[in-house]
């Protein structure tokens, strides 16, 4: 067990702290950022170490791959203008290279980052499957010592590795939280042997390896740079020079897989990550060390928001797949555990295993993952990735919905026999259809041998893990927690046992995957024919809301966070939108409101005021939504424009409105929360009386006010009808503007016009989930 830790809360451990944060422009190092920012608000200053690529400056890189990300949008909500200057104020952009010795600054700039710096958290990797050995052994292995040795110039400061738990190697037994004994490999320990494998001279071995594969390269490019010259105008140099060192990078790559295999790893990566921390626990000295390893890392869970995610990870391209029907059998065992981990609680329990201040001969392990405590199987996964596309599916170019696959285990020898029969099978099928001259035909088993070609690629690079179950123990972490305050487990939450999987892959992973493709796509997108063709013949909003219903019922139609909840996030699906409507239609019945008349919405943005104005529209009022930031002088005057009836308020807006305006008596105000709307975390009320009939609107109906503000009058109400609301939504979709499972609604004023019918309702059209961070989280 870890030693005992001083009573400080994280927050207190981190107050005045000046940390330097590598891989900064990496996934998880984005989640660290963010948390730290936003949750750590008297953290001095954070120092990221970014490479220079190109003509782009680190501070460029920084702006534009960093701060620009949507994990930034719940700290843009919540700062709103001063966001730009928070950042500028928290976050030092430091250009260097973890991979050059003194990390690739000029030394006076080195030592003064040395001088500056109190804490380090290394999550710099060269984390491909395919990465050049050369570049692993910089970075993975050689990388963590330059970064130990800062650690040490900058007076013994505490370092805080990123490691991975497949440093275990392959293994199928419960894995410790430890590391091997010197001179083992995992081959030696696990077969017994005696201790050979000397460190440095196997790193400096390897490296003289890989120079001297780029040499004989370079050698041959010099050769035929003299044919070159002598024959110009009959040899591609470029193309020949450019073939031998792609060559080049292969051979290296082909290299490192194959020592990593000799020595007991999967691949290049765990290789080269575990030869760094041997390294590091032998040459750590007095700096107080953690060495923290995740098992597989998704998306998030909970922070900043459920499923947020920066490209595919390790087991998303086999989802994605799974998605679009390209995945009915898979190399491995269905019984096999998938040791998954959501990113914010691997951001948690870095934050949380930071060695306390002072501390001496400090030198801690700790694994997180899901594994030990509540395991996640193959065929689990499968059978909910299954639900998750087939509730919301992917689609084609064409517009059509893509028919999920679910995933059938079977051994790797069995799965690469019926792989290979499969691909010259379409082989011999591609050919005759060329010869034949039946271009469409041939096309199409191009496009499938395509696609099998990423199934073996996918089997080599994926085999290991879904045909073994090594079980990451996690006693240490699980100490650490039980040490923390309840304070501290409430704002830094690591427990994996709390992950309720089903919630997780079929609500937040795999939305958030949808999510994270369909923003890479914003700039070329257009809406899919269906969603337009879905509702191109409703007469009224209302209609919207129920056909949208109909095809996405039980998938999460919006979500808030809600700092007074224990899970954080409150969610409502399609179908509870609905009924959520028919709770207030029935409210607004009770009070006496009848057809045509009109309402004021004079809330902050959150699903009240979604369900405030679904409901107006199911009982046939005219609502009449207001810019939260109006005065309640000005509200007061509208509502007498309006000959208002009832004024529904949020949970800011009612503390500074008035009992009676200043044209006399105000109608009622009732404030958006339980009971006027229903709480989804609470169940239906059995003996609830039936919500009243829906009242059929035509297009020309009016369906909401608007007020439109100007610079020199005060603003004027514009009627829009049914059918111009839904003209809106039709352009809004037509032109793509609406982003397909939009993330966040990150402006907290709303108007009808360019927010709800332009935004909200565009995304319900097409089975989105619309996030809201609550003002008072």
């Amino acid at each position: 067990m870890p030693p005992a830790r001083p009573p400080v809360s994280v927050a207190d451990r981190f107050r005045g702290e000046r940390i330097l944060l590598t891989g900064a422009t990496g996934f998880l190092a984005k989640s660290i950022l963010e948390k730290i920012v936003r949750a750590i608000p008297d953290v001095a200053q954070i120092y990221l170490l970014v490479r220079r690529c190109q003509r782009t400056s680190a501070a460029e890189r920084v702006e534009r791959e960093v701060i620009s990300s949507s994990i930034f949008d719940r700290l843009r909500h919540t700062q709103g203008t001063r966001f730009a200057d928070v950042m500028r104020e928290k976050i030092t952009a430091v250009e260097g290279d973890l991979g050059e010795d003194r990390l690739g600054l000029p030394d006076q700039a080195y030592d003064e980052l040395a001088r500056a710096v109190t804490c380090v958290i290394n999550s710099a990797a060269a984390c491909s499957f395919g990465e050049q050995l050369d570049r692993a052994l910089q970075v993975n292995t050689i990388g963590p010592q330059r970064i130990l040795q800062f650690a040490k110039d900058a007076g013994d400061i505490p370092l805080v590795h990123v490691s991975t738990c497949y440093v275990s190697g392959i293994r199928e037994d419960d894995i410790p939280e430890d590391v091997l004994p010197p001179g083992h490999t995992v081959s030696t320990y696990i077969k017994g042997a005696k201790p050979t494998f000397h460190l440095d001279a196997e790193v400096q071995s390897m490296l003289a390896q890989c120079t001297e594969i780029r040499s004989a390269v370079a050698d041959g490019e010099r050769d035929e740079q003299v044919f070159a010259d002598a024959y110009p105008s009959t040899y591609a140099s470029d193309k020949i020079a450019r073939e031998r060192r792609d060559f080049a990078d292969s051979a290296v790559v082909n290299l490192g897989k194959r020592l990593a295999r000799f020595h007991g790893w999967t691949d290049t990566y765990p290789f080269t990550k575990a030869l760094g921390e041997q390294l590091l626990v032998r040459e750590r000295g007095s700096v107080p060390l953690v060495i923290l390893r995740p098992s597989i890392i998704e998306s998030s869970y909970e922070e900043p928001m459920p499923g947020w995610i920066d490209g595919l990870r390790m087991a998303d391209p086999l989802i994605t797949e799974a998605g679009k029907g390209n995945l009915p059998t898979f190399v491995g065992r269905a019984d096999a555990t998938l040791d998954l981990v959501p990113c914010d609680m691997v951001t948690n329990a870095i934050l949380a295993a930071i060695p306390p201040a002072g501390a001496l001969d400090w030198c801690e392990i700790y694994q997180i993952g899901s594994g030990h405590r509540n395991p996640l199987s193959l065929r689990r996964l499968s059978e909910m990735v299954y639900e998750a596309f087939t509730r919301r599916p992917s689609y084609d170019r064409a517009g059509e919905p893509l028919q999920a696959t679910s995933c059938q285990c079977i051994p790797g020898h069995e799965f690469k026999r019926k792989l290979y029969r499969r691909m010259r099978h379409m082989q011999l099928v591609r050919d005759l259809y060329t010869r034949v001259g039946a271009k469409a035909r041939a096309r199409q088993a191009r496009l499938t041998l395509r696609v099998l070609g990423r199934l073996r690629d996918f089997a080599d690079l994926y085999g290991f893990y879904t045909s073994h179950s090594p079980r990451f123990l996690t006693d240490k972490t699980d100490a650490l927690w039980d040490a923390l305050s309840d304070e501290d487990r409430a704002l830094f939450p690591f427990d994996a046992t709390k992950i309720d999987w089903h919630d997780y892959i079929v609500e937040r992973h795999v939305p958030g995957l949808q999510r994270m493709a369909g923003s890479k796509m914003r700039s070329k997108r257009t809406m899919h024919p269906r969603t337009l063709h879905r509702i191109a013949d409703v007469r009224c909003l209302f209609d919207l809301y129920e056909r949208t219903a109909e095809i996405y019922g039980d998938c999460t139609a919006t979500q808030v966070c809600r700092s007074d909840t224990a899970t954080g996030w409150v969610r409502y699906t399609y179908r509870q939108l609905v009924d959520a409507a028919a709770h207030v239609h029935t409210q607004l019945a009770e009070l006496g409101l009848k057809v045509g008349d009109r309402i004021i919405i004079y809330s902050e943005s959150n699903p009240e005021w979604v369900f405030a104005y679904m409901g107006a529209q199911r009982a046939g009022l005219v609502a009449v939504p207001l810019d939260p930031q109006l005065t309640p002088e000005e509200v007061s005057d509208i509502v007498t424009h309006t000959n208002a009836k009832l004024i529904l308020v949020g949970r800011q807006t009612h503390r500074a409105f008035p009992t009676n305006g200043r044209n006399g008596p105000q109608p009622p105000v009732v404030r958006l929360q339980h009971p006027f709307v229903p709480d989804p975390t609470q169940p239906a009320d059995p003996h609830a009386s039936a919500p009243p009939p829906k009242q059929i609107r035509g297009p020309d109906d009016p369906a909401s006010i608007i007020f439109v503000n100007g610079t020199t009058h005060p603003p004027k109400p514009v009627v829009l009808s049914h059918a111009e609301c839904l003209s809106r939504v039709r352009e809004s979709l037509s032109n793509g503007e609406q982003e397909a499972e939009e993330s966040m609604i990150s402006a907290p004023r709303m108007r009808d016009d360019d927010d709800f019918s332009r935004r909200i309702v565009s995304a319900f059209a097409q089975g989105a989930c619309v996030s809201y961070i609550d003002q008072f989280a």
